[in-house]
């Protein structure tokens, strides 16, 4: 069960991420002079992608959080292949690997 703490914990550092960069981006705008838009918009962009990233990974953890506490000594082997066969298909259902490699590009 340690492995779905320190989950949790990643999932509440994300979400602390995103309300600190929301807050970055609320100030930006309050303060945007005409010759700061890029700069503001660019703050949009990482902010927004922040939250999208942090929704996946929340919805991902979720998922594998839902299994873990759903399996045990007493699964039945039709729920056991089910799983077994889902994890074939996706190891990351609700991660978009093409969100995330645009994602990369935005870090310096």
């Amino acid at each position: 069960m340690d492995h779905l703490i320190k989950g949790e914990n990643i999932v509440d550092e994300l979400e602390v991420c995103v309300r600190n960069a929301t807050t970055v981006v609320n100030d930006s705008t309050e303060n945007v002079y005409s010759n700061e838009k890029d700069q503001k918009y660019d703050d949009v962009d990482y902010a927004t992608t922040m939250a999208i990233l942090c929704s996946m990974v929340k919805q991902d953890y979720r998922m594998q959080e839902h299994i873990v506490l759903s399996l045990g000594l007493k699964s039945s082997s039709g729920e056991l292949e089910s799983y077994s066969l889902m994890w074939m298909w996706s190891l990351r259902p609700f991660i978009d690997e093409d969100f995330m490699l645009s994602a990369w590009k935005l870090v310096p």
